[in-house]
């Protein structure tokens, strides 16, 4: 004895398998992705729990900056004043340690400008230190002599702390004729 079955029968089966599976497929994918916001928002896992510094920029934990206390794996510290040359960031995701390496820029030499408000009677002389790269990164006292070198600046133009003192090029031959000036 043989059993028929008629094609429409077998059709509507075979579409409740596919929505069944179309199902569980959502529901498991809408767990997964619920179950990732979780671990990522609401628990320490993705974070570090130490943040470590270390070199000779130690004093300077308060300008580096991080959007939570414990910062996440992927995120980047910003620096927040330009005196610290280099920060280099070294992750132990096992022990959730984060250890950053600091260091801080190197005097070059004293860049005094005058403000463009000034009067003549009254020069108001503003100096800073700039490194070898060029970059204005700490007010300097107002020097003389020849052990530190020195520009004065009568452009006028107001000179802020993170600028650079001329564009890459100019700032490069600058630099080396303050090397020359040492040799000689």
């Amino acid at each position: 004895m043989a059993v028929y079955t008629s094609a429409p029968y077998i059709d509507k089966k075979q579409v409740r398998r596919k929505k069944l599976k179309r199902y569980f497929f959502l529901v498991c994918g809408t767990l997964l992705v619920s179950g990732l916001a979780y671990l990522l928002f609401f628990t320490e896992i993705f974070r570090f729990e130490e943040v470590r510094l270390s070199g000779d920029g130690t004093s300077a934990r308060s300008e580096i900056s991080w959007s939570p206390d414990h910062p996440y794996f992927w995120q980047k510290p910003k620096i927040e004043n330009p005196h610290l040359a280099t920060i280099s960031v070294q992750r132990n995701f096992f022990k959730r340690i984060l250890t950053l390496s600091v260091s801080d820029r190197e005097k070059y030499g004293v860049w005094c400008g005058e403000s463009a408000s000034s009067t003549d009677a009254g020069h108001a002389a503003h100096c800073f230190w700039f490194d070898k790269e060029g970059v204005l990164f700490r007010e300097a006292p107002t020097v003389d002599g020849t052990l530190i070198p020195k520009v004065n600046d009568h452009t006028g133009r107001e000179l802020v702390i993170g600028d650079m003192i001329f564009e890459g090029r100019f700032t490069s031959d600058v630099l080396k004729i303050f090397d020359i000036f040492k040799k000689a």
